[in-house]
């Protein structure tokens, strides 16, 4: 193996490997899920943000979009660059290359914001209290889901525990929500 991503809901894992191969294994099921061949080693492993393919670049410059989790290619670009690793950007707008010319080369992701990015949420417990129960020394525990908006890193919170999609109320990127953790327990 030569590099390995992780999809953003925690579903899948892409491997590169030095014989051409991008693999993709179900981590649900501790199993190989499908397999494809590049035309060389391949260096870098990313997945878009929404969790629906797997980028990969070999050493020649070439770059894939495989749909996940059957490695359909969807799109191949070729760069002209010796890659040596790479990595998406946090909004999932830009790629960075490291090449071996020592530089790191951008490229642009078009349709980045076209589908929800993955989020994780973690449930809060949260108090309020109103006047009459100030009065009586009381007060009402709600839940809310915690998040973080992996575009513009705004914390955000919803009330409730059941959602599936959202939007951020900071920059207004929709976003999926891939698991929800239970709060952290105090010790």
């Amino acid at each position: 193996m030569t590099c390995g991503a992780a999809s953003p809901d925690g579903r899948y894992a892409a491997f590169g490997t030095r014989d051409q191969g991008v693999k993709v294994y179900d981590l649900v099921a501790l199993k190989p899920v499908c397999a494809a061949k590049m035309t060389g080693e391949v260096r870098c492993m990313m997945f878009t943000l929404d969790g629906r393919n797997v980028i990969a670049g070999d050493e020649s410059g070439a770059m894939g979009v495989y749909s996940v989790p059957d490695l359909r290619l969807e799109a191949d670009i070729e760069t002209n660059l010796a890659i040596q690793c790479g990595a998406i950007s946090p909004s999932g707008a830009q790629i960075a290359l490291g090449c071996n010319d020592g530089r790191i080369h951008f490229l642009d992701v078009e349709g980045f914001d076209a589908e929800p990015l993955i989020i994780h949420m973690v449930q809060q417990n949260r108090r309020t209290v109103s006047t009459l129960q100030k009065l009586f020394g009381k007060s009402t525990e709600f839940v809310v889901l915690q998040g973080n908006c992996p575009v513009c890193r705004a914390v955000f919170e919803y009330p409730g525990t059941q959602v599936q999609t959202l939007t951020c109320p900071s920059c207004q990127r929709s976003l999926r929500v891939g698991s929800v953790l239970p709060r952290a327990q105090e010790v």
